[in-house]
């Protein structure tokens, strides 16, 4: 027997974790009112099929956190990484039935499971991140392929792809368990379900390739170790991981079976995020392409926010004024108090005057330019 327990608080309110979360047997009920709230650097456990939480948990902060979620005596987890933001809320709910459209597909996308989803939203900060789906015991006889997984996400009015890989060890056949999990960050929300591309892995033998900040610029590698009627590469860039504009062109070795080192520096950056692809052409005009990675640029902005302890007068020193600012302070609870945009006419000390506004106790300030984000703690007396 599964021990069955509903949050129920009058006045509805949310439960609380500020430690530790463990579940050993039974299922937790949540729902958009008696909702589960996981604060900053609260932990918990994986759950298992006989024990996890059935409705929407909040986890607060930049930690690393797997959500031992599920429905309906399936257990399936959701993972969240990467994250910068320490004011940054998301909420996760798994669904056991299909979304209520499968269709149209985008990109490389071939088919969407219609048996399950996952509503994944992220609120406070607009930091971006990496999203991992679980699955327990496949169920259907032939199983699945691996290589042809991926994460499909619903916007607005299509399935796109958010380019995937299955995570080491994972078994996609009868039975099988694992998960996959984003090569890219993630920086808008909605449904997220497990979807097929029906494609295989590159003609050539790709063995890396990554993307990284250097100074003001991004370098570019990759290493094959076997090309066949390999013509050339083309390095693309997205803001957005959809809509990709090639930059570079790089000619292949034709055939090769040797280890063969590939760069290119990218001298004009996209600031914030941005996603980096290859596209491999043979001479016969057929192509294919690599996984998404992903680069954060940063803009420089630096700042630093006194006194504090505060009495309610706050001042903000930035190191570029000619940037508009977004302010706000969130309250433990996870609500948004207070709220202001300063234009970069305002000078280099900025002064926020919440006096007889707030009540004494411990705030998140959260700040954004639209490329930069930061978020510090603050006590006001």
């Amino acid at each position: 027997m599964v021990l069955e327990v509903t949050l129920s608080i009058s006045p509805a309110a949310a439960t609380i974790v500020s430690n530790s979360l463990t579940m050993t047997s039974g299922v937790l009920y949540t729902d958009s009112t008696n909702i589960l709230r996981i604060l900053d650097n609260a932990t918990s456990t994986s759950g298992s099929a006989n024990s996890y939480i059935r409705g929407p948990v909040v986890k607060v902060g930049n930690d690393d956190f797997v959500f031992p979620i599920g429905k309906a005596g399936k257990w399936r987890r959701v993972g969240i990484s990467s994250i910068t933001d320490v004011s940054t809320e998301v909420k996760a709910e798994y669904f056991n039935t299909g979304y209520t459209s499968l269709i149209p597909l985008s990109g490389r996308l071939q088919d969407v499971d219609g048996d399950q989803y996952w509503d994944i939203d992220r609120t406070v900060s607009t930091d971006s991140m990496k999203i991992e789906l679980f699955w327990e015991s496949i169920s259907q006889p032939d199983g699945w392929i691996c290589d042809e997984l991926t994460i499909a996400h619903w916007k607005t009015n299509h399935w796109a792809e958010e380019v995937a890989t299955t995570v080491l060890g994972s078994l996609c056949d009868f039975g099988g368990s694992g998960s996959l999990k984003t090569t890219g960050y993630v920086s808008s929300f909605s449904p997220f379900s497990i979807g097929g591309t029906g494609q295989h892995s590159m003609p050539i033998e790709l063995l890396s390739f990554e993307a990284k900040p250097v100074d003001k610029n991004v370098q570019t590698r990759w290493t094959t170790s076997l090309e066949v009627n390999n013509h050339y590469f083309t390095l693309e860039r997205s803001p957005d991981a959809e809509t990709f504009t090639a930059i570079a062109r790089i000619e292949g070795a034709n055939n090769s079976t040797q280890l063969l080192d590939y760069n290119w520096l990218d001298e004009n950056p996209l600031p914030g995020v941005s996603y980096y692809r290859l596209k491999q052409t043979d001479y016969d005009g057929q192509f294919s392409y690599s996984n998404i990675v992903s680069v954060r640029m940063k803009t420089g902005l630096t700042y630093k926010i006194y006194p504090n302890p505060s009495k309610g007068h706050i001042y903000i020193y930035v190191s570029d004024p000619s940037q508009d600012l977004n302010f706000s302070m969130i309250d433990m609870t996870g609500r948004e108090v207070f709220s202001k945009t300063m234009t970069g006419n305002n000078g280099q000390l900025l002064e926020i005057n919440t006096s007889g506004i707030l009540p004494a106790g411990m705030y998140f300030i959260h700040l954004s330019n639209g490329a930069d984000n930061f978020s510090e703690k603050l006590i006001v007396e």
